[in-house]
């Protein structure tokens, strides 16, 4: 499921519900008991006491030291991003009922809260590195360079699992250090802090650069981003650009009816547009992640340019969003009347009470909210068709001549969308093909994104690939199937049908929108042969595999051990390929070195100083022979060692090693491969009878770690199937 994060004044309702708990008895917020005055968060607390979204204590106090537990700020995180969904846990110190049991259930299914092995600790105070992971997992920042750190004094008693996260929210903005220096990531979070940190996620960050003059601002070269904490704009005719800004960009009233533009600027935080009028704001190729209207007094015009990629648009005064052809916007919620224009891409709108009588020119993918029936469309346009009646050259028109012609509304119909030609080429992307690359029996090749341009690379969350036999003068979209996140230097294996063929890149960002691609002309002279099984050597042990998966693939990680390394100085190189891959090609040979050996797969360098470490992608998405048709499929890998000479000394086969959860989770992955009970047919029995197989296997704590729509689904897609074939 998706985060959703409500609108200021809901958010704070719901706050109120939360502290209103955690004191005995609410008192009113005029008691002379004032316990706040002269603390740090006096000024939040106060707004919050005088709007009535948090009460006290019985005698007027607030106690804003007091520490949270983590039942309580669980239960706080749920309400205030509305995470509703749950799913059965097993905790040994968490009674099987209650509301706490229900707020770790749901905190484990969002997925920011994993436990303590069986153990939850509901009632321990929740610690500040605690909190800023969960903040950061839920906000899905991005992981930093934990450099920043450095400048608290207790750097060194930041845990490793959770500096990354701390990192991250101290670059936003929504954590800082004390007046000591130190961080104090294992101190108890209070009541103030709790506030504080919410508060600071729904309003902007003050300080930081504050634009006072008309003018551009912003770095010249778009390869050379200029970088800001937070950004205040308060007058018009401001032209921001080449820019990251890590907190909040400001709009604010002194921006009057004027007009402001941001082109090529990315804003990690929110932006706050709470001035411009009908000449508007601009967003020209800018990566924003939310926008709050918030202008009192007038109505405010958005508009979207270029490959602008803007995650949500939150309306909470009247305004017209004018979306541009190329820009995407994954979500608005409207609780005032919108206007939206312009023919880029929505995928999501929901119209609150509010929006009621909101139009759209385009309509969007998924439409949702109580006034979803109310909105308005344009009235598809009519053409007539003249018949004969109406004379001209045809000569059957004759008789009184006083009849109306004939017409029959014809519909306009609806235009086939075009595909994406227009994606700029990025020259820096090349591939690595010198002599070590040309091998026998194998061959890889590696993907160079070490040049290319700092502004593309801060858009670029993931690749997509494809082979040809001809050069593409533009991207085929359909054709992109292979996957790989984005990094510096990618290697992956080269397929017999790749070799000498064209390999075209895709570039995306993390909304799937294309950003650009080349094609390069491949390079490889590969040779396959059958071993004889009686000249290598079958080693049982030195390779470890390990997997995970997550929504889109199963990633396994194949390791050889540097101590089996020292022992067999003779290894030099090694491939890794899945039966999977192997069943792909011919699944009624067995998965064993004779075969596998003319199948390609990586070939790495071991070196004798550490573990090498390759990864294989497991998408199931191959049309030719889905993963469900293969009876004996399981995620088992052949590794293949080789000498100085690339002559394959031995092979190792084994099954990848899972945690539970990760069985639970493949297990849940596939089950999420599967159609929707509503749409099953009697074609999809071997894929379902396959996955629920494997469903049926799992002990019951491995089930408990399914989430439980999973587990539903799976269940009455068995029942179903069982009533079809009955039928």
């Amino acid at each position: 499921m998706g985060v959703k994060l409500r609108r200021i004044v809901s958010v704070s309702l719901g706050l109120s519900l939360v502290f209103s708990s955690l004191g005995s008895v609410s008192a009113a917020a005029d008691s002379s008991v004032k316990d706040y005055e002269g603390h740090w968060a006096q000024q939040q607390i106060e707004s919050w006491l005088e709007k009535g979204w948090l009460k006290g204590f019985e005698d007027g106090s607030v106690k804003p030291n007091q520490s949270i537990s983590r039942a309580e700020f669980v239960t706080l995180v749920n309400r205030f991003f509305e995470i509703t969904k749950s799913q059965p846990v097993k905790f040994t110190d968490l009674p099987a009922s209650g509301w706490v049991y229900e707020e770790f259930s749901k905190a484990v299914t969002q997925g920011y809260l994993k436990g303590y092995g069986d153990k939850v600790r509901p009632n321990d105070p929740v610690t500040r590195q605690e909190v800023a992971v969960i903040i950061s997992i839920l906000l899905k920042l991005e992981d930093p360079d934990p450099v920043v750190l450095d400048q608290f004094k207790d750097r060194d008693q930041i845990a490793s699992w959770s500096e990354s996260k701390v990192a991250g929210m101290v670059n936003l903005g929504a954590m800082k250090g004390y007046p000591n220096g130190n961080f104090a990531p294992l101190q108890a979070m209070t009541r103030a802090e709790a506030v504080a940190i919410l508060e600071s996620l729904n309003t902007p960050m003050g300080g930081g650069f504050h634009i006072t003059q008309s003018g551009v601002f912003g770095s010249k070269d778009p390869a050379h981003l200029t970088g800001y904490e937070s950004v205040t704009v308060s007058t018009y005719g401001v032209n921001l650009q080449n820019a990251v800004i890590y907190g909040d960009l400001l709009l604010d009233e002194g921006i009057g009816e004027g007009e402001v533009s941001l082109d090529n600027v990315t804003v990690k935080g929110k932006v706050f547009v709470k001035g411009g009028g009908v000449d508007s704001i601009h967003f020209k190729n800018s990566i924003i992640e939310q926008v709050v209207v918030q202008r009192k007094g007038g109505v405010v015009r958005l508009v979207t340019e270029g490959a602008t990629q803007i995650k949500s648009i939150f309306v909470q005064t009247g305004a017209i969003l004018n979306l541009g052809q190329g820009t995407t916007v994954s979500k608005v919620i409207l609780d005032a009347l919108t206007k939206v224009t312009g023919q880029g891409q929505l995928l999501s709108a929901t119209v609150n009470d509010g929006a009621k009588g909101s139009s759209f020119e385009k309509k969007p993918d998924l439409l949702e909210g109580s006034q979803k029936d109310s909105i308005t469309m344009p009235t598809p346009t009519v053409t007539p068709t003249v018949g004969a009646a109406a004379g001209g050259s045809s000569g059957g028109g004759g008789g009184s001549g006083g009849e109306a012609p004939t017409t029959t509304p014809t519909p306009t119909p609806t235009p086939t969308p075009t595909p994406v030609v227009n994606i700029p080429v990025v020259n820096e992307i090349t591939l690595v093909q010198e002599a070590v690359y040309k091998y026998t029996n194998a061959a890889s090749i590696t993907v160079n994104l070490s040049k290319v341009s700092h502004a593309i690379r801060s858009q670029t969350d993931h690749a997509e690939y494809y082979f040809t036999t001809a050069l593409e003068i533009s991207p085929d979209m359909d054709k992109a199937r292979g996957y790989f996140p984005f990094d510096m230097f990618v290697t992956f294996p080269i397929y017999p049908e790749h070799v000498k063929d064209y390999m075209t890149i895709i570039l995306f960002d993390k909304n799937g929108a294309p950003i650009g691609f080349k094609t390069i002309k491949l390079d490889l002279n590969v040779k396959y042969t059958t071993l004889d099984m009686s000249m290598v050597t079958k080693y049982s042990e030195g390779v470890n595999i390990t997997g995970a998966s997550n929504s889109q693939y199963i990633q396994n990680s194949i390791s050889i051990a540097s101590a089996f390394v020292q022992q067999h100085p003779e290894v030099k190189y090694f491939t890794t390929t899945p039966n999977t891959a192997f069943y792909m090609l011919d699944p009624t040979k067995d998965f064993n070195v004779e075969h596998i050996s003319s199948t390609v797969a990586y070939l790495n360098e071991v070196s004798k100083s550490y573990s090498a470490v390759e990864y294989s992608y497991e998408s199931f998405d191959y049309d030719e022979s889905p993963f469900y048709t293969q009876p004996n499929f399981e995620e088992e890998y052949m590794v293949l060692l080789y000498d100085s000479e690339l002559k394959v000394l031995g092979y190792y086969q084994g099954k990848t090693n899972l945690t539970d959860q990760q069985k639970a989770n493949n297990v849940g992955f596939k089950i999420g491969k599967l159609p929707a009970v509503d749409l099953l047919v009697l074609n999809d029995e071997a894929a379902v009878n396959w996955v629920y197989d494997r469903y049926i296997k799992l002990t019951d704590d491995q089930k408990n770690l399914i989430a439980g729509d999973f587990i539903t689904k799976i269940v009455e897609l068995k029942a179903k199937l069982l009533l079809l074939k009955q039928s």
